[in-house]
């Protein structure tokens, strides 16, 4: 390994001697070696600020990212833990790999050991990384949110989002804004997938709800339901363009075997009152990871709207 490297350091002092090639510390050393392991030292400690302090930016490509260490390594090595800013424009879309000083690109994975899905690393921000021997590991902080997706419908007749991100997470976050039915007095609806997609959770039996409504007319409801072909998150919506629905759909462990309640928070005019509905939905006919969402309305397509997806790590 290169000197001036802290990694190659004993946490036993007495075996720091020589423990760095740069450095002098034996006993019985030359005078004339002094000064220079002393700057060394110094050297070291400053290389290994930067790896930590988001001063080194990503080179490469979205999904092939590089950078240098300033140390020159000649192996990664393991437990290497590096905060690197990600350079522009080089947001990653679909799985990344990550090389350090040269050594060859090595694939990145979540805590979860996943691979990354696109998102994950956004341009001109920071991202932590730990060298677990054959990955790097891109680290989270607590409730830390991840970009999976933003769809924006015009005129759709449904809005899915169907990856295997979505059980990679503690919660998956979907924000909606502006969004607007095709039809009028038509409900927004949500289904879930277990095979990414291919069908949709759609059974007379198959969902629980319950929810609770307040207007600005005073007007407070609580209603639900046992066995429905959907997940109603809303009440009758007007299709008027400037009385759009907004708010957030969470997904809860969507990863667990057990069945978690889903939890929806959404306002929405009808060009006379105010209303907002929370919400919990359940699929109820087995449990299995989710992996695929969906955003329909009871009749007619979706005029308009944006849907945005966030995985969450706790």
């Amino acid at each position: 390994m290169p000197g001036e490297n802290i990694q190659d350091w004993s946490v036993t002092a007495v075996n720091n001697g020589n423990s760095d090639t740069s450095i002098n510390w034996a006993e019985g050393q030359p005078r004339a070696s002094v000064n220079n392991s002393a700057r060394s030292m110094m050297a070291a400690h400053a290389k290994d600020r930067n790896l930590h302090n988001g001063s080194i930016v990503t080179g490469g490509t979205a999904n092939a990212q590089t950078f240098t260490s300033g140390v020159t390594y000649t192996t990664v090595p393991t437990g290497l833990r590096v905060l690197l800013k990600i350079g522009p424009s080089l947001t990653n879309t679909a799985t990344a790999t990550l090389e350090m000083d040269g050594l060859g690109a090595v694939g990145i994975k979540t805590m979860y050991a996943t691979d990354l899905i696109g998102g994950e690393l956004v341009a001109d921000t920071y991202a932590e990384f730990v060298y677990n021997g054959t990955n790097w590991v891109l680290l989270r902080s607590k409730q830390s949110a991840t970009p999976l997706g933003t769809i924006t419908a015009s005129g759709a007749a449904s809005v899915q989002f169907t990856t295997s991100g979505i059980a990679a997470y503690d919660e998956c976050l979907v924000v909606l804004s502006d969004v607007v039915p095709a039809t009028n007095l038509a409900t927004l609806v949500m289904q879930i997938s277990l095979d990414s997609g291919a069908t949709w959770k759609s059974g007379a039996t198959d969902y629980f709800y319950a929810a609770n409504l307040l207007s600005s007319a005073g007007t407070n409801l609580a209603g639900g339901a046992e066995g429905t072909i959907w997940y109603p998150l809303t009440g009758p919506l007007s299709n008027a363009v400037t009385c759009s629905v907004g708010g957030e759909v969470r997904l809860t462990a969507p990863h667990s075997s057990k069945l978690n309640p889903i939890n929806s928070s959404l306002a929405y005019f009808d060009a006379v009152h105010l209303y907002l509905v929370t919400s919990a939905g359940m699929y109820i006919s087995a449990a299995s990871p989710i992996n695929g969402i969906q955003f329909l309305m009871s009749s007619g397509n979706i005029a308009s709207g944006t849907f945005t997806l966030y995985g969450i790590a706790k």
